[in-house]
């Protein structure tokens, strides 16, 4: 059963085992080549092409944004980024590490709430990511994919950014940080 995709590292696919994300396996072919991954063939060429080829169809834009829930604790995203991300990902560490530390003084100028929610099912992991990053609002569950909110926000790869505007409803959802940040008019 396939996990997630890397929705940006070409051929990346995490693979997950009764639960538990076992490994990443590279296959090692450029973008736009064919890929064999649990007896099924596709070809990798965007987010858009690969939703459809998981079967996967963007239910929430348009729609309110599901609650968030950390334990006791609910989040009710509002004129906000919520971004899902892996730590140890080279892409989500640098969507998150080095594009969006980059913005966000201008995010918070624009009175916009970031929220990042890990995917990660090791503690250790998680806090070390997350002591990095300046913005409040940052969770995990230690269920990774199949942790609440990624399910609810129907998670199967990531980066995943969603913008959610100020009446709480979803305007986007994005792999790239930066076409996030143009549909906000933010450079």
């Amino acid at each position: 059963m396939i996990l997630s995709v890397c929705t940006l590292c070409t051929g990346t696919v995490l693979a997950q085992d009764a639960g538990t994300q076992t490994d990443n396996q590279s296959w090692g072919i450029s973008l736009g080549g064919m890929q064999q991954v649990e007896g099924a063939t596709y070809v990798v060429i965007g987010k858009d092409s690969l939703n459809l080829q998981l079967g996967k169809e963007d239910l929430l834009t348009g729609h309110s944004a599901p609650t968030l829930r950390f334990g006791s604790a609910t989040i009710t995203p509002v004129n906000s980024l919520v971004i899902f991300y892996d730590s140890g990902c080279s892409s989500c560490e640098n969507e998150l590490l080095t594009q969006l530390q980059a913005k966000y003084a201008v995010l918070q100028g624009q009175g916009l709430r970031v929220i990042t929610i890990a995917g990660d099912t090791d503690e250790a992991t998680y806090l070390k990511s997350a002591a990095v990053l300046p913005w409040q609002d940052k969770y995990c569950d230690y269920k990774g994919f199949s942790g609440e909110n990624f399910v609810n926000y129907q998670i199967f790869g990531t980066p995943t950014t969603f913008v959610v505007d100020k009446d709480g409803i979803i305007t986007g959802r994005y792999v790239l940080l930066k076409d996030a940040l143009d549909v906000l008019h933010i450079e």
